[in-house]
């Protein structure tokens, strides 16, 4: 739907309590970048896509259309990013595309597609967002109107502070070295595959690269961990946590009505696109921090210095560059800066920032064809590496390393890669860990590195587990 008027209001920032009392509600979203923390209202539609079709949710009832995801992105999120509006920079939609888009993509060589227990595409679009700047009292309420003129689906002045069970726990002071010793014993035990079939999976990634068959995979692994605590509580826990850039909180409806909820605690853009301009910071390179200073200082200086971890990271670097190339004004990629630290509670990250101008024709469908999935989750050649993720990895990927954002009109966009990412549904936890595999890789420490990238997650699960729900929201 095209965007044809925006209104805009001071509020308290009181009113996000308001608005976290919706957490429950189908298409509640709450997301987080660098420069502001969203909550998206009021859902108009929601866009529920599968492999053939999909759902388009209105107050007026659900509609089912035959149509492929590809074209889900044409018809539906691309009018919203073309749309002009007196209010610049906002978004008024938001979802997810799971990993396995890939499949529907032009360049793959591949027509089968594997069953999910989610949607390919998961969108919303809002009447109603509230943007609010971390520090600051107060927040800004849009209210943006269509011209399709739709009823929400719910209003979220009409949820009272009863409905909405919400506990404020503490950041847990944990240990790290202590903290991964347990991670590693209960996540080994539950994890898809074990760890000698991971191992033995990382292995057959180092003959196939001196076979010279890839260059590096990103291999991975699914844990599921039960889960009763509130899903949105669960969320409010691990973002503390994980203290991530690019985080998020989707409600969501599967293909068959069922709820189930996403959390993410990602420190990785996908890439960011205002006007013209889009830029991209893949994630590549990684150490675990210590409860030691002196061994904290160590390794963050071991990650800075490996030879291993910056050819990873240049590797990956190289492909962004090709896949930007694909789609920008000649000559207009740039690496603005490259092999930079990036500083979490429990490990630490290399990254880089790759930039480019793009032709004012170029809309979302070309941007995804073009980039999705991020070539940090895949490795290189990137269509080959995803060829053998497909053969290797037990389970589909669903939305960890897809990507999660939201969209606005004027060319604005916010995606993360949907690492460090789970789906509540049932009463359980699932997510995935893993790691670039290159050729002078060790199985053993590709392991300890998947443990690593799990502990915010395993942080907050053993937090949610010992914390009793004993407080309401408060006006």
């Amino acid at each position: 739907m095209k965007v044809l008027k925006v209104t805009e209001s001071i509020v308290s920032a009181d009113l996000i309590r308001a608005a976290e009392n919706c957490s429950k509600l189908p298409g509640y979203c709450c997301l987080n970048t660098p420069d502001a923390r969203y909550f998206f209202l009021e859902p108009l539609q929601l866009i529920v896509a599968g492999a053939n079709s999909c759902n388009i949710i209105a107050n007026s009832g659900s509609e089912q259309i035959n149509i492929d995801p590809i074209t889900v992105i044409d018809k539906y999120l691309n009018p919203i990013l073309t749309s002009t509006s007196n209010v610049k920079l906002l978004p008024c939609a938001a979802g997810y595309f799971a990993y396995e888009l890939a499949d529907f993509l032009p360049a793959v060589p591949w027509s089968d597609t594997k069953s999910l227990s989610c949607p390919v595409i998961h969108f919303a679009i809002y009447s109603k967002i509230l943007k609010y700047k971390p520090g600051t009292a107060v927040a800004r309420l849009y209210t943006v109107r269509y011209v399709k003129d739709l009823k929400p689906l719910w209003l979220f002045r009409d949820v009272t502070a009863t409905d909405y069970y919400r506990s404020y726990p503490s950041n847990s002071d944990f240990n790290i070295n202590n903290l991964y010793c347990q991670a590693k014993a209960d996540l080994d035990s539950c994890a898809l595959p074990d760890a000698g079939t991971y191992k033995t999976r990382i292995k057959k990634i180092i003959e196939l690269i001196a076979d010279g068959q890839v260059y590096q995979i990103n291999l991975t692994r699914r844990y599921e961990l039960p889960c009763e605590l509130e899903p949105y509580n669960f969320y409010l826990i691990m973002e503390q946590m994980a203290a991530a850039e690019y985080r998020g909180y989707l409600n969501c409806t599967s293909m068959d009505g069922n709820p189930f909820s996403i959390v993410s605690a990602s420190p990785e853009r996908f890439f960011s696109l205002r006007n013209n301009a889009l830029i991209s910071s893949p994630i590549k390179g990684s150490a675990p921090r210590s409860s030691s200073p002196e061994q904290d200082h160590l390794l963050r200086e071991s990650l800075l210095s490996s030879e291993k971890d910056r050819a990873e990271l240049a590797m990956i670097v190289d492909l962004i560059r090709n896949d930007l190339g694909r789609i920008a004004v000649t000559g207009s990629v740039r690496v603005n800066g490259h092999a930079l630290l990036k500083k979490l509670p429990h490990i630490y990250h290399l990254y880089s920032d790759v930039s480019c101008r793009l032709p004012e024709s170029v809309t979302l469908t070309d941007i995804i064809n073009a980039l999705f999935p991020c070539g940090s989750i895949t490795g290189a050649p990137k269509i080959a590496a995803m060829q053998y993720i497909r053969e290797l990895e037990c389970c589909p990927r669903e939305v960890y390393t897809g990507a999660i954002g939201c969209i606005g009109p004027g060319n604005f966009a916010d995606f993360n890669v949907a690492i460090r990412t789970g789906i509540i549904k049932n009463q359980k936890l699932s997510f995935n860990t893993g790691g670039g595999i290159v050729f002078d890789s060790k199985p053993e420490l590709e392991h300890q590195e998947s443990i690593t990238k799990a502990l915010d997650i395993f942080a907050a699960w053993l937090t949610s587990a010992a914390n009793q729900l004993e407080s309401h929201v408060a006006f």
